[in-house]
């Protein structure tokens, strides 16, 4: 991927940056990306966009998110992904507000052609990337049996560049209203 200048194409993302001191700590033993991108909940997913296309992604999520106040939110369970090889932790109980962000930013052109319908959006913070199916199953049973109230702070909205070594260059960021 080349470096933004102008006009050229690169690979972004938008998500809902999270603040929880046990997620953090679980991402630093199991997410390679730990030190690289911030624990989020993803809103949109990596995609090649044009970089003249930045003003109009931008001012989409400033229009959505002018209304959206901090808020927490609660995880539910841990769960394997198998396919991804990675563990979620899954956010239950304000579900619906995330999914509606989400639905609201692929109404952009830019975006709806690369949604995916096929696998229904589950909001959820990745914590455990590239790890076996039996490494993967011992850790969740063991996150879910000591699973405890789990507060999470919603922090920021970022918007961000994907590098070439999988980290992170915020293109902005919108902290989230008290």
């Amino acid at each position: 991927m080349q470096p933004f200048s102008g006009g050229l194409y690169m690979e972004i993302s938008i998500m809902l940056e999270i603040q929880n001191q046990q997620i953090t700590e679980i991402r630093s033993l199991y997410d390679n990306l730990y030190q690289k991108v911030p624990a989020h909940i993803t809103l949109v997913f990596p995609q090649k966009i044009h970089g003249t296309d930045i003003p109009v992604i931008k001012n989409h999520i400033l229009n959505i998110f002018k209304d959206v106040n901090e808020f927490e939110l609660h995880v539910s369970k841990y769960k394997s992904d198998f396919t991804y090889q990675n563990i979620q932790a899954i956010i239950s109980d304000v579900d619906e507000v995330i999914k509606n962000l989400h639905d609201n930013l692929y109404v952009l052109p830019v975006f709806s052609k690369a949604r995916r319908h096929d696998i229904p959006y589950v909001p959820h913070i990745t914590v455990a990337r590239h790890i076996s199916r039996s490494l993967s199953e011992r850790i969740v049973n063991n996150l879910n049996n000591s699973l405890t109230e789990l507060d999470i702070k919603l922090v920021s909205v970022i918007f961000e560049k994907i590098l070439p070594d999988d980290g992170s260059e915020v293109l902005f960021k919108i902290p989230m209203s008290s």
